[in-house]
């Protein structure tokens, strides 16, 4: 009976996380479902012909692969979950801005892969700080 209750206060507990937690995801990624369909054009406007938006575009992709699963364990090894994503968030937004200014392949490239390392630990598929702080069990 005791541990009915405290499962449900536990409960109670994480709705609230999970909620913000469901809004956060909802944002981020209706914001990628908004740009994404207009950014090879974007690129396109800033310089880059059809070769070099493949290239940026796939390397970007490659970033995040790599970039993702080496974030989760900085971010274990510092214990520092919410600053990590706080970071890579503001990180992400001030390259997202610089791309209104930059012209050329190169300065393209830059500004792209320091957004796609930035965005990796936000677009990781799953994130062992969420379980740890959610679940009542370790991962």
């Amino acid at each position: 009976m005791a541990n009915a209750r405290e499962n449900r206060r536990s409960m109670a507990v994480e709705r609230p996380l999970l909620l913000r937690f469901m809004l956060l995801y909802c944002a981020l990624f209706s914001a990628f479902g908004c740009a994404s369909p207009f950014l090879p054009a974007f690129l396109a406007g800033r310089g880059l012909g059809p070769e070099e938006l493949g290239l940026v575009l796939g390397g970007a992709t490659a970033l995040r692969l790599v970039c993702g699963p080496v974030a989760g364990r900085i971010a274990d090894r510092l214990q520092a979950f919410r600053a990590e994503l706080a970071v890579c968030a503001i990180l992400a937004a001030s390259a997202a801005l610089v791309y209104l200014v930059v012209h050329g392949f190169w300065t393209v490239v830059a500004i792209t892969l320091v957004q796609a390392a930035a965005l990796a630990p936000l677009s990781s598929p799953r994130r062992r700080p969420f379980t740890r702080t959610c679940s009542s069990t370790t991962p």
